[in-house]
C-alpha cells in the first residue's frame, strides 16, 4: 500500500508539473497582477507624505526666488565700520 501512495504522490507531482509548463503564461500574469496590486497597496501608503513634500518644496523655491529688502552688494549706505566709529554710544 505505501508503494501505491508513493506511486500516486509522483504521478500527481508529474500532472501538477506537466500544468505549470503548459499553463506558465497564466501563472505568471497571475504572479504579476498580485505583485503589481501589492506595490501599488505599498506606495498608496505615501501619497500624504508625497504632497505634503511638493508643497514644503513650492515654499522652499518660494523662499529662494525672493527679492531681498537689502542689497549686500551695495556699496552705499551704512556698514560695520562706518557704524561703529559714527554710532554716538563710540568713545
Amino acid at each position: 500500500m505505501a508503494q501505491h501512495n508513493t506511486q500516486m504522490s509522483r504521478s500527481f507531482l508529474r500532472a501538477l508539473h506537466h500544468w505549470f509548463l503548459k499553463n506558465c503564461s497564466s501563472c505568471r500574469c497571475l504572479m504579476a497582477v498580485i505583485f503589481g496590486a501589492f506595490a501599488v497597496g505599498q506606495v498608496s501608503s505615501f501619497a500624504p507624505d508625497y504632497a505634503e513634500a511638493g508643497i514644503s518644496a513650492a515654499r522652499l523655491f518660494k523662499l529662494l526666488d525672493r527679492e531681498p529688502e537689502i542689497d549686500a552688494y551695495n556699496e552705499k549706505g551704512e556698514t560695520p565700520v562706518r557704524w561703529l566709529t559714527s554710532h554716538p554710544c563710540s568713545s
